[in-house]
């Protein structure tokens, strides 16, 4: 095998292991920005009106997983495990845009530890998308 060959065999094996470790590594959780604002918009859209989720009493990760959790288990939901999941961390990344003032004003409200546990959630889940 001539040594441009062998470049060409070693660099494609060096990518393909790198898509593999990539690929396998994803979480079902890691989906794009775009399916899961697609997939809140699908699905809380059955009950009621997208607007309900802009209005919560507070946008702290653990309330919103609270949230997501109670809609999952409502009567005809379909919201899988893996879809709630992925919705719990569309709508906390959203927060972070679209309700940054009261999201911060609650995270400075918390003890020094449940405001650390909080920003590491929003922290997590913003490195996702």
């Amino acid at each position: 095998m001539n040594r441009t060959r062998l470049a060409f065999v070693m660099v494609g094996g060096v990518l393909m292991s790198k898509f593999l470790i990539d690929f396998f590594a994803a979480s079902p959780s890691s989906a794009s920005l775009d399916q899961s604002k697609a997939l809140f918009q699908n699905r809380c859209s059955q009950c009621h009106g997208l607007n309900q989720a802009d209005n919560l009493d507070s946008y702290l990760p653990s309330n919103v997983q609270k949230l997501v959790e109670r809609m999952q288990h409502m009567p005809g939901s379909g919201i899988s495990s893996e879809e709630a999941q992925q919705i719990y961390e569309y709508l906390v990344y959203e927060y972070t845009k679209t309700h940054k003032n009261e999201l911060d004003a609650e995270l400075k409200a918390l003890p020094d530890d449940k405001r650390k546990e909080e920003q590491a959630k929003i922290d997590e889940i913003a490195a996702k998308f």
